[in-house]
């Protein structure tokens, strides 16, 4: 909270390190009975006079805090804590240590300067809730963001908050007062849509990974089944089932690229089986295999035995 809300909420001046302009206040929550025995207590928190409280915790360190030229400016508790006690007395050891009542305190209105419990009000917009006390809009440090007549607090500290809010919300826009309505409309606009390209994308890359898996695959089968068909087509000129011109395969092609896998498989394995008895490997009658085709070596075949004796 501001410094001023600090001192109307505590009664003092609250003591900052140079340079910081926010008050942190830690909050923390005690009960007790409300019956006869708690009446006299419950009365002297409520007209003030038990107003100091002491908090007793522990923390894991202490470390120094040091300006520009290595001079302790303050020191810092750090993290993590643990709370050991809390007690009501006479004088606070902490600056602002003071008690307030839970039922009617959590929000300080500085429209009209009253508390009121922020947690029961319903959320307007962006943590914005109404002043029940002068119906004002105002934010969680009870600063005003519109009147009673939900008028912008133009050039407040309130609309300042928002312009700061939205520039955070969406990095790289600015919004001003007056543009307010058409400058979020067109954040928003925006921020959907790359939502919506980020959902997109979640969603592609996978199948695009698993794409780039599948095309060699897919590649090699188109392939394989172009063979099939090539010898199908090649089988049957053969045989003479259809014309050998290749210029005339064209049509029966398309059609056995449609044929299933299975059933092209069939077929050509068929028309193997049909090759191979019209045109065997082996000769079906046996020549002669004698080297010496002389007829002897004092005779030639080649010469007639007339003219042999005549010579």
């Amino acid at each position: 909270m501001t410094p001023e809300q600090f001192k109307m909420l505590t009664g003092e001046e609250p003591r900052l390190p140079e340079g910081k302009t926010t008050v942190k206040v830690v909050w923390a929550w005690m009960y007790m009975l409300n019956n006869q025995h708690n009446d006299e207590t419950i009365q002297n928190i409520d007209a003030g006079i038990y107003r100091h409280v002491s908090i007793g915790f522990r923390a894991s360190d202490l470390v120094a805090i040091k300006g520009q030229y290595d001079q302790i400016l303050y020191w810092e508790y750090v993290a993590p804590g643990e709370a050991l006690e809390g007690s009501l007395v006479w004088l606070g050891a902490q600056p602002g240590a003071t008690s307030q009542k839970a039922a009617d305190d959590s929000v300080l209105c500085l429209n009209c300067e009253k508390f009121f419990d922020y947690s029961k009000q319903p959320e307007i917009a962006m943590g914005a809730v109404k002043c029940p006390k002068c119906f004002a809009v105002v934010n969680q440090e009870g600063e005003v963001l519109a009147d009673d007549k939900n008028n912008l607090n133009k050039g407040g500290k309130g609309m300042d908050k928002i312009l700061k809010l939205l520039a955070k919300l969406f990095p790289g826009k600015s919004f001003t007062e007056d543009g307010l309505g058409d400058e979020m409309k067109a954040a928003l606009d925006e921020h959907v849509k790359a939502e919506n390209q980020k959902a997109v994308d979640a969603a592609i890359t996978p199948l695009n990974a698993k794409i780039a898996e599948l095309t060699p695959l897919a590649d090699d089968g188109k392939a394989y089944r172009d063979g099939l068909v090539a010898d199908y087509v090649s089988k049957k000129a053969k045989l003479g089932d259809i014309s050998e011109k290749p210029e005339d395969h064209a049509e029966l092609k398309v059609v056995a690229a449609g044929y299933p896998m299975k059933f092209l498989k069939a077929e050509v394995e068929t028309l193997q089986k049909r090759v191979e008895e019209k045109f065997p490997a082996e000769p079906q009658t046996k020549g002669d295999d004698r080297r010496d085709k002389s007829g002897g070596d004092d005779e030639n075949s080649l010469i007639p035995k007339d003219e042999k004796n005549a010579a």
